[in-house]
């Protein structure tokens, strides 16, 4: 005869056990990310879904390496124990957004950037640093929401606050303009949806353009960086300066500084599977619409190294 409550007890106790290990693995060694943003387009698109190594980051990071973070400017406690099981455990609205960056300057390094005849350049250790890996594709400005919504609120808050609010209802999407709209290798352009100017034309930003060039022909005093293109800093023993590969779509160290080490979640080893849709769960997608979920999935970016 079967003793039920036996053989429920060892199914328990299997169970425990393998949630502890998952518990485990997740914590200290790999974990999924959704990249939800395209600052680093094209190296990553919106969709891509990222195995993250936790592991490795703890002995060395190269310069070039794609990292996964905490939100620096995320207000932790100040008690280090909670502050650390903000940073590693909590989901949802307990833990501060991830950010998925390459690293550009080290512990160690004096990183700076400076404009050459207006285009962005940086160098680290008074050495230019060459970039294979920038976006070279302009940017398509895309409605996120309702069009005519979005200028109503504009209109009633400040000037300020107005560009604010636009970078939420405007997103800006990578385009080969030598590719008709209908077979864009990146995403799925609904025309209905592109900001227009005046004269109809689309609504684009081209790479290269300097951001906020605020200070020409100003001095700079070292550390400095406020969201340009115009920075420097000597970064310490744990700090490392990380940008987007999509320059002119990424909110990064330029605008907030040097990451510490211990929001590091881990390096982005490879992009798993992909999809060209903007829900931060493929599952909630496909329920929403299976069909166009099977048409967004991306074949050939899956199982696919990160460079």
């Amino acid at each position: 005869m079967i003793d039920v409550k036996r053989v429920f007890f060892r199914l328990l106790i299997a169970f425990s056990a393998a949630l502890v290990a998952l518990f485990f693995v997740k914590t200290f060694f790999f974990e999924f990310c959704n990249v939800t943003t395209g600052s680093m387009e094209v190296t990553l698109l919106v969709g891509d879904r990222l195995l993250i190594d936790k592991f490795s980051h703890n002995f060395k990071l190269k310069r070039g390496a794609v990292i996964t973070f905490v939100d620096p400017e995320f207000e932790y406690a100040d008690n280090s124990l909670l502050s650390f099981v903000q940073r590693n455990f909590l989901l949802g609205l307990g833990r501060p957004n991830v950010f998925c960056k390459r690293v550009i300057g080290l512990p160690g390094d004096f990183i700076y950037g400076v404009l050459d005849q207006g285009e962005p350049k940086i160098f680290v250790n008074g050495v230019l640093l060459k970039e294979k890996y920038l976006n070279t594709f302009p940017l398509l400005n895309i409605w996120v929401c309702d069009p005519t919504k979005a200028a109503e609120i504009v209109s009633k808050v400040s000037k300020k606050d107005a560009f604010r609010l636009m970078r939420h209802f405007v997103k800006g999407r990578s385009y080969d303009i030598s590719k008709p709209l209908n077979k864009q290798p990146f995403y799925q352009i609904n025309p209905k949806s592109i900001v227009r100017l005046d004269d109809g034309a689309p609504s684009m930003t081209f790479p290269k353009i300097p951001l906020m060039n605020v200070l020409m022909g100003q001095p700079l005093v070292c550390p400095f960086w406020e969201g340009s293109d115009v920075f420097c800093i000597k970064l310490k023993s744990d700090e490392y300066w990380v940008m987007g590969d999509n320059r002119c779509g990424s909110y990064d160290s330029r605008a907030w500084g040097p990451v510490k080490k211990k929001f590091i979640v881990g390096t982005a080893v490879g992009i798993m599977w992909s999809a060209d849709t903007d829900m931060h769960s493929w599952f909630w997608s496909l329920l929403n619409d299976p069909i166009k979920f099977l048409q967004s999935i991306r074949l050939s970016r899956t199982f696919s190294r990160i460079c």
